[in-house]
């Protein structure tokens, strides 16, 4: 399991590989690993973006680039992409 940052960066974890994929695939599989739940992941065109909720059910996402949004409030483009209804 990986322990996720309490707060929005660039994530510094040996276990995630920046650009491993266009649609965040592997960004939603580093959440699922991390204890998320609802997890869901899309190509939104910039980047690959992955959503999934915590147990505390705050959502967070983790984009291709290895920017991880510790609060994150889905746009236009990540409910257009699917990522939420």
């Amino acid at each position: 399991m990986h322990n996720l940052p309490s707060t929005s960066g660039f994530l510094d974890n040996p276990g995630f590989k920046a650009f491993a994929d266009l649609d965040g695939t592997f960004a939603a599989e580093f959440l699922r690993r991390a204890g998320c739940t609802d997890v869901r992941n899309a190509d939104l065109g910039t980047n690959g973006l992955a959503v999934g909720k915590l147990p505390s059910g705050q959502h967070v996402a983790l984009s291709t680039n290895g920017y991880f949004n510790a609060e994150f409030r889905p746009g236009p483009r990540a409910k257009a992409a699917g990522l939420f209804a």
